[in-house]
Protein backbone atom coordinates (compact mmCIF):
# COMPACT_ATOMS: atom_id res chain seq x y z
CA UNK A 1 0.00 0.00 0.00
CA UNK A 2 1.13 3.41 -0.49
CA UNK A 3 0.09 7.32 0.08
CA UNK A 4 1.43 9.78 -2.34
CA UNK A 5 0.58 13.89 -1.93
CA UNK A 6 -1.58 15.78 -4.94
CA UNK A 7 -2.48 11.91 -6.38
CA UNK A 8 -5.02 9.75 -6.79
CA UNK A 9 -6.90 7.38 -4.09
CA UNK A 10 -7.20 3.71 -5.83
CA UNK A 11 -6.36 0.29 -5.21
CA UNK A 12 -5.41 -2.64 -7.52
CA UNK A 13 -5.57 -5.95 -6.26
CA UNK A 14 -3.91 -9.22 -6.79
CA UNK A 15 -6.20 -10.13 -9.75
CA UNK A 16 -4.49 -6.98 -11.40
CA UNK A 17 -8.15 -4.79 -11.55
CA UNK A 18 -8.17 -1.19 -10.13
CA UNK A 19 -11.01 0.00 -7.57
CA UNK A 20 -11.50 3.13 -6.86
CA UNK A 21 -10.22 3.61 -2.96
CA UNK A 22 -11.40 6.93 -1.72
CA UNK A 23 -12.57 8.95 -4.39
CA UNK A 24 -14.01 11.80 -3.11
CA UNK A 25 -12.97 11.52 0.61
CA UNK A 26 -9.59 12.66 0.61
CA UNK A 27 -8.38 15.94 0.25
CA UNK A 28 -6.35 18.67 1.58
CA UNK A 29 -4.94 18.20 5.20
CA UNK A 30 -2.96 19.26 7.98
CA UNK A 31 -0.54 21.96 7.32
CA UNK A 32 -1.24 22.90 4.31
CA UNK A 33 -0.61 19.35 2.71
CA UNK A 34 -3.00 16.87 0.72
CA UNK A 35 -3.18 13.56 1.19
CA UNK A 36 -3.70 11.32 -2.66
CA UNK A 37 -4.07 7.31 -2.57
CA UNK A 38 -3.53 5.09 -5.47
CA UNK A 39 -2.72 1.35 -6.35
CA UNK A 40 0.11 0.58 -7.23
CA UNK A 41 1.78 -2.87 -7.88
CA UNK A 42 -0.06 -6.29 -7.06
CA UNK A 43 -1.45 -5.52 -3.36
CA UNK A 44 0.24 -2.36 -3.08
CA UNK A 45 -0.95 1.03 -1.94
CA UNK A 46 0.79 4.14 -2.90
CA UNK A 47 -0.04 7.54 -0.95
CA UNK A 48 0.85 10.88 -2.25
CA UNK A 49 1.25 13.48 0.55
CA UNK A 50 1.45 17.08 -1.31
CA UNK A 51 0.22 20.89 -1.20
CA UNK A 52 -2.74 21.23 -2.51
CA UNK A 53 -6.21 19.26 -3.04
CA UNK A 54 -6.63 15.49 -3.45
CA UNK A 55 -7.20 13.85 -6.15
CA UNK A 56 -9.08 10.18 -6.82
CA UNK A 57 -7.21 8.12 -9.50
CA UNK A 58 -8.91 4.58 -10.93
CA UNK A 59 -7.21 2.16 -13.11
CA UNK A 60 -9.80 0.07 -14.25
CA UNK A 61 -9.49 -3.59 -16.05
CA UNK A 62 -9.31 -2.49 -19.41
CA UNK A 63 -6.10 -0.24 -18.69
CA UNK A 64 -8.14 2.85 -18.70
CA UNK A 65 -7.42 5.66 -16.33
CA UNK A 66 -9.76 8.49 -14.74
CA UNK A 67 -8.93 10.84 -12.25
CA UNK A 68 -11.39 12.31 -10.13
CA UNK A 69 -10.80 15.68 -8.05
CA UNK A 70 -12.28 16.35 -4.33
CA UNK A 71 -12.05 19.45 -2.44
CA UNK A 72 -13.03 18.34 1.14
CA UNK A 73 -10.57 18.97 3.49
CA UNK A 74 -10.29 16.11 6.49
CA UNK A 75 -9.23 17.26 10.15
CA UNK A 76 -5.66 15.38 10.49
CA UNK A 77 -3.36 13.33 8.73
CA UNK A 78 -4.21 10.14 11.06
CA UNK A 79 -7.78 11.47 9.94
CA UNK A 80 -6.83 10.88 6.07
CA UNK A 81 -4.40 7.63 6.85
CA UNK A 82 -7.36 6.33 8.71
CA UNK A 83 -9.86 7.04 5.70
CA UNK A 84 -7.02 5.35 3.01
CA UNK A 85 -7.47 2.34 5.35
CA UNK A 86 -11.26 2.33 5.66
CA UNK A 87 -11.42 2.88 1.64
CA UNK A 88 -8.46 -0.28 0.92
CA UNK A 89 -10.96 -2.58 3.35
CA UNK A 90 -14.25 -1.67 1.67
CA UNK A 91 -12.52 -2.30 -1.84
CA UNK A 92 -10.01 -4.98 -1.65
CA UNK A 93 -10.49 -8.68 -0.64
CA UNK A 94 -7.16 -8.47 1.57
CA UNK A 95 -4.66 -5.94 2.78
CA UNK A 96 -1.54 -4.94 0.82
CA UNK A 97 1.29 -6.02 1.17
CA UNK A 98 2.81 -3.42 1.32
CA UNK A 99 2.23 0.48 2.36
CA UNK A 100 4.48 3.56 0.23
CA UNK A 101 3.98 6.71 1.02
CA UNK A 102 5.58 9.35 -1.14
CA UNK A 103 6.15 13.20 0.61
CA UNK A 104 7.79 16.64 -0.07
CA UNK A 105 11.64 16.12 -0.50
CA UNK A 106 12.42 18.76 2.21
CA UNK A 107 10.82 17.10 4.95
CA UNK A 108 12.98 15.95 8.02
CA UNK A 109 13.64 12.61 9.53
CA UNK A 110 11.05 13.91 12.60
CA UNK A 111 8.18 14.54 9.89
CA UNK A 112 9.16 11.69 8.35
CA UNK A 113 8.99 9.54 11.00
CA UNK A 114 6.12 11.43 12.47
CA UNK A 115 4.17 9.77 9.26
CA UNK A 116 5.74 6.39 9.33
CA UNK A 117 4.03 6.01 12.87
CA UNK A 118 0.66 7.68 11.66
CA UNK A 119 0.56 4.81 9.24
CA UNK A 120 1.18 2.77 11.96
CA UNK A 121 -1.63 3.83 13.86
CA UNK A 122 -3.80 3.68 11.15
CA UNK A 123 -3.21 -0.07 10.62
CA UNK A 124 -1.26 0.30 7.19
CA UNK A 125 1.68 -0.70 8.99
CA UNK A 126 5.26 0.00 8.18
CA UNK A 127 5.66 1.91 5.06
CA UNK A 128 8.35 2.82 3.26
CA UNK A 129 8.77 6.72 2.29
CA UNK A 130 9.66 8.14 -0.64
CA UNK A 131 10.18 12.03 -1.87
CA UNK A 132 7.60 12.99 -4.50
CA UNK A 133 10.23 14.48 -7.02
CA UNK A 134 12.25 10.82 -6.87
CA UNK A 135 8.79 9.23 -7.72
CA UNK A 136 7.68 11.78 -10.00
CA UNK A 137 11.50 11.44 -12.28
CA UNK A 138 10.92 7.60 -12.15
CA UNK A 139 7.61 8.14 -14.11
CA UNK A 140 9.23 10.52 -16.55
CA UNK A 141 12.35 8.12 -17.13
CA UNK A 142 10.78 4.44 -16.80
CA UNK A 143 7.05 4.99 -17.53
CA UNK A 144 7.29 7.64 -20.08
CA UNK A 145 10.98 6.17 -21.44
CA UNK A 146 12.09 9.90 -21.36
CA UNK A 147 16.50 9.85 -21.88
CA UNK A 148 18.47 10.21 -18.94
CA UNK A 149 21.63 8.97 -18.80
CA UNK A 150 23.42 7.83 -15.63
CA UNK A 151 25.03 11.07 -13.75
CA UNK A 152 22.66 13.24 -15.38
CA UNK A 153 20.99 15.61 -13.11
CA UNK A 154 17.27 16.04 -12.94
CA UNK A 155 15.63 19.56 -12.03
CA UNK A 156 12.04 19.12 -10.51
CA UNK A 157 9.75 21.98 -9.82
CA UNK A 158 6.77 21.40 -8.08
CA UNK A 159 3.79 24.61 -8.45
CA UNK A 160 0.33 23.88 -7.00
CA UNK A 161 -2.28 25.97 -5.53
CA UNK A 162 -0.16 26.94 -2.42
CA UNK A 163 3.39 27.78 -4.16
CA UNK A 164 6.31 26.46 -4.81
CA UNK A 165 8.75 23.21 -4.46
CA UNK A 166 12.00 22.62 -6.06
CA UNK A 167 14.50 19.62 -5.91
CA UNK A 168 17.77 18.57 -7.81
CA UNK A 169 18.13 14.75 -8.51
CA UNK A 170 20.79 12.38 -9.49
CA UNK A 171 20.61 9.78 -11.53
CA UNK A 172 22.56 7.25 -10.10
CA UNK A 173 23.29 3.62 -10.43
CA UNK A 174 20.78 2.90 -7.83
CA UNK A 175 18.41 4.84 -8.74
CA UNK A 176 17.57 8.72 -8.35
CA UNK A 177 18.65 10.63 -5.02
CA UNK A 178 17.38 14.02 -3.53
CA UNK A 179 20.70 16.46 -3.52
CA UNK A 180 19.29 19.26 -2.38
CA UNK A 181 15.39 20.85 -1.94
CA UNK A 182 13.30 23.56 -0.58
CA UNK A 183 10.04 25.34 -0.96
CA UNK A 184 8.21 28.70 -0.78
CA UNK A 185 4.36 28.80 0.52
CA UNK A 186 2.05 31.60 0.39
CA UNK A 187 -1.90 31.24 1.36
CA UNK A 188 -2.33 31.94 -2.62
CA UNK A 189 0.27 30.90 -5.01
CA UNK A 190 -1.16 33.31 -7.39
CA UNK A 191 0.11 36.29 -5.59
CA UNK A 192 3.58 34.77 -5.11
CA UNK A 193 5.94 37.05 -6.46
CA UNK A 194 8.04 35.05 -8.95
CA UNK A 195 11.12 36.62 -7.94
CA UNK A 196 10.49 34.16 -4.68
CA UNK A 197 10.25 31.03 -6.32
CA UNK A 198 13.81 32.10 -8.64
CA UNK A 199 15.60 33.07 -5.51
CA UNK A 200 14.19 29.44 -4.17
CA UNK A 201 15.34 27.17 -7.56
CA UNK A 202 18.50 29.20 -7.50
CA UNK A 203 19.18 28.72 -3.90
CA UNK A 204 18.48 24.79 -4.66
CA UNK A 205 20.81 24.81 -7.51
CA UNK A 206 23.34 25.90 -5.31
CA UNK A 207 23.17 23.91 -2.73
CA UNK A 208 23.61 21.08 -4.74
CA UNK A 209 26.46 22.45 -6.58
CA UNK A 210 25.01 22.26 -9.86
CA UNK A 211 25.44 25.29 -12.63
CA UNK A 212 21.83 25.40 -14.16
CA UNK A 213 23.15 24.88 -17.73
CA UNK A 214 24.47 21.24 -16.16
CA UNK A 215 20.69 20.50 -15.61
CA UNK A 216 20.08 17.86 -18.18
CA UNK A 217 15.63 17.55 -17.66
CA UNK A 218 13.96 20.41 -16.43
CA UNK A 219 10.43 19.02 -15.11
CA UNK A 220 7.49 20.72 -14.17
CA UNK A 221 4.68 18.97 -11.71
CA UNK A 222 1.58 19.97 -9.71
CA UNK A 223 -1.90 21.38 -11.01
CA UNK A 224 -0.20 25.12 -11.49
CA UNK A 225 2.54 23.79 -13.63
CA UNK A 226 1.17 25.69 -16.79
CA UNK A 227 0.70 28.80 -14.86
CA UNK A 228 2.28 32.15 -15.50
CA UNK A 229 4.49 31.75 -12.13
CA UNK A 230 5.59 28.49 -13.47
CA UNK A 231 6.62 29.60 -16.62
CA UNK A 232 8.27 32.31 -15.42
CA UNK A 233 9.97 30.85 -13.00
CA UNK A 234 11.86 28.35 -15.35
CA UNK A 235 12.72 30.52 -17.73
CA UNK A 236 14.55 32.97 -15.70
CA UNK A 237 16.45 30.10 -13.99
CA UNK A 238 16.76 28.01 -16.67
CA UNK A 239 16.23 30.08 -19.92
CA UNK A 240 14.59 27.42 -21.60
CA UNK A 241 10.56 25.97 -21.09
CA UNK A 242 10.33 23.25 -18.54
CA UNK A 243 9.18 19.62 -19.57
CA UNK A 244 5.53 19.48 -18.63
CA UNK A 245 3.79 15.64 -18.68
CA UNK A 246 0.48 15.18 -18.98
CA UNK A 247 -1.45 15.58 -15.97
CA UNK A 248 1.18 17.26 -14.10
CA UNK A 249 -0.79 16.47 -10.50
CA UNK A 250 -0.63 13.16 -11.01
CA UNK A 251 3.37 12.54 -11.80
CA UNK A 252 4.85 11.35 -8.39
CA UNK A 253 1.28 9.09 -7.72
CA UNK A 254 2.10 7.59 -11.10
CA UNK A 255 5.37 6.89 -10.37
CA UNK A 256 4.73 5.85 -6.83
CA UNK A 257 2.17 3.47 -9.05
CA UNK A 258 3.91 1.99 -11.61
CA UNK A 259 7.42 1.56 -9.63
CA UNK A 260 7.25 1.63 -6.06
CA UNK A 261 10.40 0.23 -5.50
CA UNK A 262 12.58 2.28 -7.61
CA UNK A 263 14.20 3.91 -4.68
CA UNK A 264 17.52 5.62 -4.58
CA UNK A 265 20.45 2.83 -3.42
CA UNK A 266 22.68 3.43 0.31
CA UNK A 267 25.30 5.05 -2.18
CA UNK A 268 23.18 8.05 -3.18
CA UNK A 269 23.91 11.71 -1.53
CA UNK A 270 22.03 12.93 1.35
CA UNK A 271 19.55 15.43 0.95
CA UNK A 272 20.83 18.90 1.73
CA UNK A 273 18.00 21.14 3.14
CA UNK A 274 18.09 25.19 1.72
CA UNK A 275 17.61 27.94 3.59
CA UNK A 276 17.90 30.67 1.79
CA UNK A 277 21.71 30.97 0.71
CA UNK A 278 22.94 29.27 -1.79
CA UNK A 279 25.54 26.96 -0.69
CA UNK A 280 29.16 25.95 -3.24
CA UNK A 281 29.72 22.41 -4.03
CA UNK A 282 27.89 19.45 -3.29
CA UNK A 283 27.48 17.99 0.28
CA UNK A 284 29.17 14.61 0.79
CA UNK A 285 26.99 11.68 2.92
CA UNK A 286 27.25 12.13 6.69
CA UNK A 287 27.07 9.51 8.81
CA UNK A 288 24.98 10.19 12.03
CA UNK A 289 26.98 11.98 14.96
CA UNK A 290 27.61 9.65 17.96
CA UNK A 291 25.76 11.05 20.95
CA UNK A 292 25.36 8.71 23.07
CA UNK A 293 22.16 8.35 25.03
CA UNK A 294 21.44 5.35 27.61
CA UNK A 295 17.92 4.42 26.93
CA UNK A 296 15.92 2.02 29.67
CA UNK A 297 13.75 -0.60 27.28
CA UNK A 298 12.83 -2.88 30.52
CA UNK A 299 14.81 -3.66 34.32
CA UNK A 300 15.65 -2.11 37.70
CA UNK A 301 14.92 -3.21 41.53
CA UNK A 302 11.07 -3.27 40.77
CA UNK A 303 10.97 -4.78 36.68
CA UNK A 304 13.03 -5.55 34.36
CA UNK A 305 15.17 -2.90 32.12
CA UNK A 306 17.67 -3.22 29.46
CA UNK A 307 19.89 -0.55 29.24
CA UNK A 308 21.01 -0.18 25.27
CA UNK A 309 23.45 2.38 23.79
CA UNK A 310 21.54 4.66 21.34
CA UNK A 311 22.67 7.76 18.84
CA UNK A 312 20.50 10.43 17.78
CA UNK A 313 19.92 10.53 13.72
CA UNK A 314 21.24 13.69 11.76
CA UNK A 315 19.08 14.89 9.14
CA UNK A 316 18.80 12.59 5.72
CA UNK A 317 17.02 11.78 3.18
CA UNK A 318 14.41 8.57 3.12
CA UNK A 319 15.47 5.98 0.50
CA UNK A 320 15.79 2.19 0.34
CA UNK A 321 18.14 0.13 -1.10
CA UNK A 322 17.84 -0.20 -4.92
CA UNK A 323 15.56 -3.19 -5.38
CA UNK A 324 12.87 -5.43 -3.35
CA UNK A 325 15.86 -8.01 -2.72
CA UNK A 326 18.16 -5.74 -0.87
CA UNK A 327 15.46 -3.44 1.10
CA UNK A 328 14.07 -7.69 1.80
CA UNK A 329 17.99 -8.35 2.87
CA UNK A 330 18.34 -4.82 5.15
CA UNK A 331 14.80 -5.74 7.05
CA UNK A 332 15.10 -9.44 7.32
CA UNK A 333 18.77 -8.44 9.04
CA UNK A 334 17.52 -5.42 11.23
CA UNK A 335 14.32 -7.92 12.40
CA UNK A 336 16.97 -10.62 13.58
CA UNK A 337 19.15 -8.17 15.09
CA UNK A 338 16.31 -5.95 17.08
CA UNK A 339 15.48 -9.32 18.53
CA UNK A 340 18.43 -10.29 19.64
CA UNK A 341 19.77 -6.72 21.23
CA UNK A 342 16.50 -6.51 22.98
CA UNK A 343 16.44 -9.87 24.10
CA UNK A 344 18.55 -11.05 27.21
CA UNK A 345 18.64 -14.74 29.38
CA UNK A 346 20.06 -14.22 32.92
CA UNK A 347 20.54 -17.83 32.74
CA UNK A 348 23.22 -17.22 30.14
CA UNK A 349 23.75 -13.56 29.57
CA UNK A 350 26.95 -14.69 27.77
CA UNK A 351 25.58 -16.34 25.10
CA UNK A 352 22.84 -13.63 24.71
CA UNK A 353 25.47 -11.03 24.52
CA UNK A 354 27.78 -12.91 21.95
CA UNK A 355 24.57 -13.82 20.06
CA UNK A 356 23.50 -10.21 20.04
CA UNK A 357 27.09 -8.56 19.32
CA UNK A 358 27.00 -10.69 15.98
CA UNK A 359 24.32 -8.42 14.68
CA UNK A 360 26.47 -4.98 15.43
CA UNK A 361 29.55 -2.96 13.77
CA UNK A 362 32.69 -3.04 15.70
CA UNK A 363 32.24 0.16 17.35
CA UNK A 364 28.43 -0.32 18.71
CA UNK A 365 29.60 -3.42 19.40
CA UNK A 366 31.60 -2.36 21.73
CA UNK A 367 29.36 -0.03 23.45
CA UNK A 368 26.63 -2.65 23.70
CA UNK A 369 28.53 -5.30 25.68
CA UNK A 370 29.56 -2.53 28.04
CA UNK A 371 26.35 -1.86 28.87
CA UNK A 372 25.43 -4.92 28.99
CA UNK A 373 28.00 -6.15 31.46
CA UNK A 374 26.94 -3.10 33.72
CA UNK A 375 23.43 -4.63 33.46
CA UNK A 376 24.10 -8.01 34.20
CA UNK A 377 24.70 -7.75 38.19
CA UNK A 378 20.64 -6.69 38.78
CA UNK A 379 19.56 -8.87 35.78
CA UNK A 380 21.56 -12.27 37.57
CA UNK A 381 20.34 -11.42 40.95
CA UNK A 382 16.79 -10.94 39.66
CA UNK A 383 16.76 -13.51 37.72
CA UNK A 384 15.38 -11.39 34.92
CA UNK A 385 15.37 -11.93 31.11
CA UNK A 386 13.33 -10.63 28.17
CA UNK A 387 12.68 -11.91 24.92
CA UNK A 388 11.74 -9.57 22.21
CA UNK A 389 9.32 -10.15 19.11
CA UNK A 390 9.66 -7.91 16.19
CA UNK A 391 5.64 -7.30 15.11
CA UNK A 392 6.39 -4.66 12.01
CA UNK A 393 9.30 -2.93 10.77
CA UNK A 394 10.11 -0.61 7.73
CA UNK A 395 12.77 1.74 5.62
CA UNK A 396 12.89 4.71 6.69
CA UNK A 397 15.52 6.63 5.90
CA UNK A 398 19.11 6.29 3.73
CA UNK A 399 22.07 8.77 4.55
CA UNK A 400 24.13 7.67 2.26
CA UNK A 401 26.15 5.60 4.41
CA UNK A 402 23.71 3.78 6.24
CA UNK A 403 19.88 3.06 6.07
CA UNK A 404 17.62 3.66 8.79
CA UNK A 405 14.71 1.45 9.73
CA UNK A 406 12.22 1.69 11.97
CA UNK A 407 11.03 -1.38 14.08
CA UNK A 408 8.07 -2.29 16.52
CA UNK A 409 8.82 -4.76 19.30
CA UNK A 410 6.94 -6.57 21.76
CA UNK A 411 9.47 -7.53 24.89
CA UNK A 412 7.84 -9.95 26.90
CA UNK A 413 9.67 -9.86 30.67
CA UNK A 414 9.93 -12.28 33.74
CA UNK A 415 11.81 -11.57 36.81
CA UNK A 416 11.84 -12.59 40.59
CA UNK A 417 9.74 -8.85 41.18
CA UNK A 418 6.85 -9.49 39.01
CA UNK A 419 4.11 -12.08 38.73
CA UNK A 420 4.32 -14.09 35.73
CA UNK A 421 5.58 -11.66 33.03
CA UNK A 422 4.48 -8.51 31.72
CA UNK A 423 4.69 -7.32 27.93
CA UNK A 424 5.63 -3.74 26.22
CA UNK A 425 5.36 -2.60 23.60
CA UNK A 426 8.98 -0.89 22.20
CA UNK A 427 9.69 1.12 18.90
CA UNK A 428 13.18 1.44 17.76
CA UNK A 429 15.66 2.86 15.07
CA UNK A 430 18.33 0.81 13.73
CA UNK A 431 21.25 2.59 11.66
CA UNK A 432 22.04 0.08 9.13
CA UNK A 433 25.22 -0.05 7.61
CA UNK A 434 26.31 -3.39 5.07
CA UNK A 435 29.36 -5.35 6.49
CA UNK A 436 30.65 -8.39 6.38
CA UNK A 437 28.00 -11.22 6.05
CA UNK A 438 24.97 -8.83 5.91
CA UNK A 439 23.34 -5.40 7.42
CA UNK A 440 24.88 -4.39 10.68
CA UNK A 441 23.70 -2.21 13.33
CA UNK A 442 25.83 0.61 13.96
CA UNK A 443 23.02 2.71 15.86
CA UNK A 444 19.87 1.85 18.00
CA UNK A 445 17.84 4.72 19.17
CA UNK A 446 14.84 4.20 21.46
CA UNK A 447 11.17 6.11 20.45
Amino acid sequence: MAVTGDTPAAARRTDAKVHNAAADDLVDGVAGFAYHAAMTTPGVLVVDIGSSHTIAMIRRGDGTVETLLSDHSPPSLPATLAQVRDACARTMPEPPASVTITHPASWGPTKRLEVAEHARDAGLGAPTLLPAPVAATRYLVDVLGHALPVGATVFVADFDETGFAAAVLSHTPGGFAVLAADDARAPDATAMPVESAVRVGQAVLGSAGVPAERVATVMSIGAASRSPLATDTVQRVFGRPPFVVDQPELAAAHGALFDVHALPGPGAPPLIPVSGTPQPGPAAPMKPPRRLATVILGITAAFALVFVTVTAVANATIAAPADPESTADVKRDAGTAAEALLSYDHKDMDASITEAKSYTTEGFGREYVQNMEDLRPTAESEKASIEAEVVDIGIVENTGEAVEVLVFVNQTTTNSNIEGSRVDKSRVTLTMVLGHGGWKVDDMKAL
